[in-house]
């Protein structure tokens, strides 16, 4: 017995995605079919047929089709009798998918001519670009540029490995270059470490995975030393654990490659979806949110569910946005605890960039500004000072010249799809490892910080350092005591809007200038007595 069918049409609404009782995915959706056949001086007619998919199918389906989308089913037949609420008998016909993917090209997908195929009369979706590729032929792209890009970066003399975390980029970079080896760091508190996780990726694809826990103390301790490999105060608590990562890897391997690069060409930072998310609200007038956001900042406290949303939305996206995670403090802020105010201001810096990207949609704009500024002067440049500090060569085939003119060609709606980032990479990357870590949100380097600020011996610490004459010359330091204060004892508890990363900053900073002017001139740390 044999029940194959085999059907390709458009969708006639957006799948949508639901979950049974026991946890299971199912979309069901409509696709409109063109009969064969035409009778003469007739319209050609249309079959509609239900479909419904399950579990990664039905995951596949809702990620990456719309109405509209051409589509190609292959499944079996289902038939289920039952009686309606009039007491009818009745017979249902539907198909159960078993595989879908995309098919036809932009021009057979009728963007220039939809209102002759009778099945369909809405157009397909118009891309962004000039490229005339449909989505699956961009994913061809995506993964044939990436092979290309890792294979170069993977020449070598000497035994190559890889960064790992638990997210996209490391692992597809690891599945494509089927490395000699893997490295991850971590922590031992819960949510704050990743080595399971990528241990358990390794495993998936039979790759060896060497993992070190990062302790505390000696995460406290080395921050002196690592300052000065720095050169300049960085206040990213990732480069710390990203110099220890450096450092694992160096006993065994000089060569690793590195996902840096991926989030600002694909579109891969949360904040992306910001502007494709509340577009009703921005269309209050922007006076009134202007007021609205003042309102918030100076009255409403902090942590209070809308607050940040009043104040970001309270202001353009070139007044919000500076390169991500870079407004640490609000130039108000700012201008209180530095004695000498926040100057020029950062809009001074930030607006040549703007004024090259005018015309472009504001996720463009805020991966041009992440380019010039964020991936530069932190990713980049942490990365090779953490890996030159030991020895280590870091490269990052996220950031060949061919990737970057790929990802200039795709369209936003490949790059996000609010809540989704990094559409096309995250379509190619499934194709070959597995979804969990495919489709995984993005997750940084998570470091516990904020926890520890709240033990006596990290707070006694920071503390000693805020009354120094080198805080006092520069900060009032009575704001960053209480500041400091105020996290200990919990009264910003919201993670979100926590003291953390305000106290963080300027303590680096004054790590930084103890290390290079507290005793008249920089010490190596070869010669240094911590």
């Amino acid at each position: 017995m044999i029940n194959v069918v085999a059907i390709m049409g458009r969708l006639t609404y957006d799948p949508e995605l639901r979950t049974t009782p026991t946890g299971v995915s199912v979309v069901r959706f409509q696709v409109a079919v063109d009969r064969n056949f035409q009778r003469a001086g007739e319209e050609r007619k249309a079959d509609f047929i239900d479909v419904t998919a399950w579990r990664q199918t039905a995951e596949f389906v809702s990620k990456y089709f719309r109405k509209g989308s051409m589509i190609a089913v292959e499944g079996s037949i289902q038939t289920d009798n039952f009686t309606d609420k009039d007491g009818n008998k009745r017979k249902s016909v539907q198909v159960v998918a078993s595989n879908v993917s995309f098919c036809g090209s932009k021009a057979e997908s009728g963007t220039t001519g939809a209102n002759s195929n009778p099945a369909f009369a809405q157009p397909a979706p118009s891309y962004a670009s000039a490229d005339n590729s449909d989505f699956e032929e961009i994913v061809d792209d995506v993964e044939a540029v990436m092979k290309e890009s890792v294979a170069m970066h993977k020449i070598s003399d000497v035994e190559v490995a890889s960064y790992l975390s638990s997210g996209v980029d490391s692992s597809y970079l690891t599945y494509l270059g089927q490395v000699d080896r893997t490295f991850t760091v971590g922590f031992d508190e819960g949510k704050y470490s990743e080595i399971q996780d990528a241990k358990e990726f390794a495993a998936s694809i039979n790759m060896k995975n060497d993992a070190k826990v990062i302790t505390p103390e000696e995460y406290w301790d080395r921050l002196s030393d690592i300052q000065y490999y720095m050169d300049e105060p960085v206040a990213d608590p990732a480069a710390i654990a990203l110099y220890f990562l450096s450092e694992e890897a160096s006993k065994k391997v000089k060569v690793v490659l590195s996902g840096e690069g991926s989030d600002e060409l694909f579109g891969g930072y949360n904040i992306y979806c910001e502007p494709l998310e509340h577009t009703s609200f921005n269309k209050i007038p922007m006076p009134i949110r202007r007021f609205l956001g003042a309102f918030a900042e100076r009255c409403l406290p902090r942590g209070m569910k809308g607050r940040g949303f009043l104040m970001r939305h309270g202001k353009t996206l070139e007044e919000r946005y500076f390169a991500n995670a870079t407004n640490i403090f609000t130039e108000r802020e700012a201008n209180k605890i530095l004695k000498n105010g926040c100057k020029p201001g950062i809009q001074k810096i930030t607006k040549p960039l703007y004024d090259r990207v005018k015309a472009k949609d504001p996720v463009t704009k805020m991966q041009y500004v992440d380019l010039h500024l964020w991936l530069v002067h932190d990713i980049l440049m942490k990365g090779d000072k953490m890996g030159m500090a030991n020895s280590l060569e870091v490269r990052v085939p996220f950031l060949d010249k061919k990737v970057l003119e790929l990802a200039e060609t795709l369209p936003l709606d490949y790059k996000v799809r609010a809540p989704q980032t990094k559409v096309a990479l995250r379509a190619a990357a499934e194709r070959n490892i597995r979804s969990k870590t495919a489709e995984k949100k993005k997750l940084g380097f998570p470091i516990p910080i904020r926890v520890w600020l709240k033990e006596d011996r990290y707070y006694s610490r920071v503390k000693e350092m805020f009354q120094t004459d080198a805080a006092k010359k520069f900060f009032d330091t009575k704001l960053l005591i209480k500041m400091l204060d105020d996290h200990k004892a919990g009264k910003n508890s919201n993670e979100k809007t926590d003291n953390s990363r305000k106290i963080w900053t300027v303590y680096i900073f004054l790590v930084w200038y103890d290390r290079y002017f507290g005793h008249g001139k920089p010490v190596h740390p070869a010669m240094h007595t911590r």
